[in-house]
């Protein structure tokens, strides 16, 4: 039977740790395709006084080698049970918080909420026993000395381990047993934030504004006491029980609504008996408000450089509009209003636009890189002309909320200031590609950085070529992260697979595809190309019993998950296609 030994030395893997009187025996190990080395258990015995002291082990790092010295699986003491009769204390690191932040609901001055978070509180000698391990927690404070308290409260208790102790009628020996998980694991237990890839100004204030709602012609005449006329039947999208304001008269400026309609298009009667004389020639403006908005565009800048693919406004229509939404980003003229020029373009189909107030996204056709610091527009218009009956509106802060922008509106040829104020409610969203967003985490993480613990990564492919969104608000886990971006693959239909290595280097690569250096499965239990206890998940593997790979299907399998059983020698295997597992 192969035997095997174990070594613990300090978080930082600078020297051996155990006390020399302690037997550390490796029991059983396992590894998985995504991550690498996965948990082991070893045995400790030797004198009570020896075994006492096993618990000051919990982070140290562990590595399990075989006869030949291989390095068959490495990874960290997580969880530490020690024994005596019927006595038991389990230290965990799964009980250890020692960086925290709390989100809360801050109260805003109109009645609503915004979410905030506190910064990071941080017990730094914990750090340096235990390696980093965060928590988001959500609260219910509306203050931020409330959501403060709070999570001081949560770091002065939980930055050391909990004992846990229990009571039972066995009578054992001193003793005790590691648990043991893989560096991969630790990706869990901190935070990933990234703020590029979202520039978005959003309120529960709400005004909309027209944009080419209204119809401009020297057509349009008045007859006392309720008639309003257009010879050019350009009024159409007036009808009955709609209201309407007229500017550009002479005598019957203000505030109408539609009695009756003679002619469609070019006759109707007003509720209100109040109309004049007046020939056409004028120019006369009949809109649905005020305004004779035919453009909106707010101004913004980002705080990093990062590539725009969409946009989002809150818009919907009124009426049936045939034509499209145009929304652009443009440079600014150096006097505060947009160049004209679109730096990137996106179009929305008329009919897409909801009749309810909703967020609609527009795809930019290609995308732009923007630059930090620097003012753009996003620009809002429409690809027809202006039609009372037939037009947009988008949504808008009146609260002036967005501290890095104003809006414009254009009307009468020029760029001016908004009678309403505020900003638009807008989105902007960024894509980037997979390999860069991994290579990111990987350093966000500080796992790689002097005196982490892990010696460096390396990614086989980059990039990928494979886009997802940028932004990450923070509430989530690196692992988390790590895991959805690994889960949109290559790019060529294959895995993306990531794995920590006995030199505690990680690795990101495609599934290679099977071959002839793969490790073989004997029909007898042994593995042929591997040393005695060696993981192979993450590989393909060959079957050497003919039988098998004939009920299979297939000569060969893709091993997602090993485990070596040290007592018995014995190896079990389970592979990608289902959960059955190949007993060796």
């Amino acid at each position: 039977m192969p035997t095997f030994d174990a070594t613990l030395r300090d978080l930082n893997n600078s020297y051996d740790m155990a006390d020399p009187r302690l037997t550390l025996r490796p029991m059983r190990w396992r590894a998985q395709a995504v991550g690498g080395f996965a948990s082991a258990r070893i045995e400790v015995s030797g004198p009570r006084e020896a075994v006492a002291s096993v618990g000051r082990h919990l982070a140290h790092d562990v590595t399990i080698r075989n006869e030949t010295g291989t390095t068959v699986w490495r990874g960290y003491v997580h969880e530490v049970e020690i024994w005596e009769g019927g006595q038991t204390v389990t230290l965990s690191m799964d009980g250890i918080v020692n960086r925290v932040a709390v989100a809360y609901a801050h109260r805003l001055p109109d009645g609503g909420d915004e979410r905030r978070t506190t910064d990071w509180a941080e017990d730094a000698h914990s750090v340096s026993l235990y390696g980093k391990r965060e928590v988001m927690l959500s609260s219910r404070a509306a203050t931020l000395d409330v959501a403060e308290a709070e999570r001081d409260g949560v770091l002065a208790r939980y930055a050391r381990p909990q004992p846990n102790f229990s009571l039972d009628d066995s009578q054992r020996g001193a003793g005790a047993m590691l648990y043991c998980r893989g560096y991969y694991e630790r990706f869990d237990q901190v935070y990933y934030a990234n703020a590029a890839g979202l520039e978005e100004h959003t309120s529960s204030s709400r005004e909309e504004i027209a944009v080419g709602g209204h119809y401009t012609a020297n057509t349009i005449s008045f007859e006392a006491q309720d008639d309003v006329k257009d010879s050019a039947g350009g009024m159409g999208g007036l009808v009955e029980g709609d209201n309407f304001v007229v500017s550009g008269s002479a005598l019957n400026d203000g505030e109408y609504g539609v009695a009756d309609t003679k002619i469609a298009g070019s006759h109707f009667e007003v509720s209100t008996k109040t109309i004049v004389d007046e020939g056409a020639g004028a120019t006369v403006t009949l809109a649905r408000d005020a305004d004779r908005t035919t453009h909106v565009a707010q101004s913004f800048q980002v705080s990093s450089g990062w590539t725009v693919y969409a946009a989002a406004l809150q818009l919907r229509r009124y009426g049936t509009p045939a034509d499209n939404v145009l929304v652009q980003i443009q440079a600014d003229d150096g006097f505060g209003n947009p160049t004209g020029v679109a730096l990137a373009q996106a179009s929305i189909t008329g009919m897409n636009v909801p009749i309810e107030d909703e967020w609609v996204e527009a795809v930019f056709a290609a995308p732009y890189t923007l630059a930090s610091g620097t003012t753009y527009h996003l620009v809002m218009g429409r690809s027809g002309g202006p039609d009372v009956g037939e037009y947009y509106l988008a949504s808008a802060d009146k609260e002036n909320g967005y501290a890095s922008g104003s809006l414009l509106v254009y009307k009468d040829g020029a760029w001016q200031a908004s009678a309403l104020g505020g900003d638009l409610m807008f989105r902007l969203t960024g894509k980037e590609d997979t390999a860069t967003q991994l290579w990111d985490i990987f350093s966000a993480s500080g796992f790689f950085a002097a005196g982490g613990i892990l010696e460096g990564y390396a990614l086989d492919e980059y990039p990928l070529g494979v886009l997802s969104w940028q932004y990450r608000e923070g509430d989530s886990t690196c692992l988390s992260e790590l895991e959805d971006l690994l889960a949109l693959g290559d790019g060529t239909g294959e895995r993306l697979l990531i794995a920590i290595d006995a030199d505690n280097y990680l690795r990101v690569r495609s599934r290679a595809a099977a071959g002839d250096d793969d490790p073989i499965l004997r029909a007898d239990g042994s593995v042929d190309g591997v040393d005695p206890g060696q993981m192979i998940a993450g590989r393909w593997a060959r079957m050497g019993n003919a039988l098998i790979a004939t009920a299979m299907g297939t000569g060969a399998v893709f091993v997602e998950e090993c485990e070596y059983d040290a007592v018995n020698g014995q190896l079990s295997v389970q592979s990608e296609t289902g959960p059955d597992r190949i007993e060796l």
